[in-house]
């Protein structure tokens, strides 16, 4: 759990601050539902081509760029502010945080240090961020939304699902996908005598996927040739059992092309969206570019929903 304050407020037309986190029902209004859907839908292609870990060829583990042609980003890169260069810890606290009470204990304390939602605190008037793994993440998104009572809390409080936890997030789904089709076979032919976790650590599937985007271009046009050929051939069948219904035979209609085709849509789907875009959330995450950031963590969310 992590703890930023953040010396700035936001205030409307009105003079009013602006909360920062929005009220339950502006969330799920239909107008707000159909705007992300809409969002995460014009997401939906390939970005194998314009990824940036293929054009900048970025191999280091963890993943991050390394060189640049930009002066002011290499002088960010260089200052590997990624690390624990600019972490400070304040305080340890023996509660447990994954329990519900040590969590409510936690919370309070800090509550009452940077005063989110206390008026008359020294900081009131002023945001905090507060940064968390998926688990705490969800306990306290229930509690603020749950009781009337915490809405001063949401007013001054960005509640933010850890950025490396989505990364990590992000993995386990294509595990999850893709584990007895692509994956399993893949991680026994590169580890043979190793086990394979439900949840292999991170930098084993980062380093892992890394390989297998490395591998892809001397398949690429294979694939692409071998989808359309058995696009023809689920097309030629489908057109040929018609005619037999036309025709008044009877034909069981099961395209024997069809597996394979989906099959192969499937694993091309891997290389030119989910590994793509895993791996440019890592590197964007790290880079001084927000616009580049916010459209892959959008595209993550994506990975992650479907």
């Amino acid at each position: 759990m992590h703890l930023k304050s953040f010396r700035l407020c936001v205030i409307n037309d009105g003079g009013d601050t602006i909360a920062a986190l929005p009220h339950i029902d502006e969330v799920f209004t239909d107008l707000h539902l159909e705007e992300v859907t809409t969002d995460l839908v014009q997401l939906c292609r390939p970005y194998y081509a314009e990824s940036i870990a293929v054009l900048r060829d970025v191999r280091r583990i963890p993943l991050k760029v390394v060189q640049t042609d930009d002066e002011l980003e290499q002088a960010h890169l260089d200052s590997s502010s990624d690390g624990l260069k600019h972490f400070i810890p304040v305080d340890i606290y023996a509660d447990n945080i994954t329990t519900t009470d040590g969590l409510i204990n936690i919370f309070h304390k800090l509550h009452s240090i940077e005063g989110f939602g206390i008026i008359g605190h020294r900081r009131w008037g002023k945001y905090s961020l507060l940064h968390v793994d998926v688990k705490i993440f969800w306990l306290l998104l229930r509690v603020l939304y749950c009781y009337p009572a915490f809405a001063g809390l949401r007013h001054d409080l960005f509640l933010l699902f850890g950025f490396w936890h989505a990364y990590h997030y992000a993995h386990v789904a294509l595990w999850n996908e893709f584990r007895s089709t692509f994956l399993a076979p893949a991680f026994f032919m590169l580890y043979p005598s190793q086990k394979l976790m439900q949840r292999p650590k991170l930098n084993q599937s980062a380093t892992f996927f890394m390989w297998l985007r490395l591998a892809y271009p001397s398949f690429r046009d294979t694939l692409t040739a071998s989808i359309a050929t058995l696009k023809d051939a689920v097309l030629k069948w489908q057109l040929s059992f018609v005619r037999d219904v036309h025709k008044g035979k009877y034909r069981e209609n099961k395209n024997p092309h069809l597996p394979w085709y989906v099959h192969l849509l499937n694993l091309r789907s891997l290389f030119e969206f989910c590994i793509p875009c895993i791996q440019d959330y890592a590197c964007t995450l790290k880079c001084n570019d927000f616009h580049n950031y916010y459209k892959r963590i959008n595209v993550v969310i994506l990975h992650i929903l479907f």
